[in-house]
Formats: C-alpha cells, sequence, structure tokens
C-alpha cells in the first residue's frame, strides 16, 4: 500500500497559486476577491506579514485591488486565510 500523500491525484489541476502555499487542499468551490477582501495573517510575525503583503502586492496588477494585510479578520467582509 503506497504512503498517504499531500499532493493532490494526478488527474486533479493544481491552481497557480503565489506565493507557493506550504499546504494546499483542494476542494469544491470559489471565492471571489472584492475591493473589500482582506488577507489575515496570523500568527502576524515579521515573515507572515511580508508574504502576506507580497499576496497583496502580486494581486494588484490582476485586480486593481489593493487587499489590505491584518492580523485579525473584520466582521462581515471577504477575507483570504
Amino acid at each position: 500500500m503506497p504512503a498517504p500523500s499531500a499532493s493532490p491525484s494526478p488527474t486533479a489541476p493544481v491552481p497557480a497559486v503565489i506565493p507557493r502555499p506550504t499546504r494546499l487542499r483542494i476542494g469544491r468551490g470559489a471565492f471571489h476577491l472584492t475591493p473589500q477582501t482582506v488577507i489575515v495573517v496570523a500568527p502576524a510575525t515579521r515573515e507572515t506579514r511580508a508574504v502576506a503583503q507580497a499576496l497583496s502586492d502580486a494581486l494588484r496588477p490582476a485586480t486593481g485591488f489593493t487587499l489590505p494585510v491584518r492580523p485579525k479578520a473584520p466582521r462581515d467582509v471577504p477575507v483570504v486565510k
């Protein structure tokens, strides 16, 4: 019996995500970025904030949105964790 793998099955498409996540769980559904979307980083260390800011910066040209990086999710706002 093969060892369990965190990788998706060979038939599952792997989304192109920048920065590359350390873990990836492919499920069903979608999320939509809006001008109100917030990137939540927890725990908020210097390194995690820098990665979250890099994500925000990478998304800006494609979306036109400046997504703020916060240590806590605001209420009733779309959030990327």
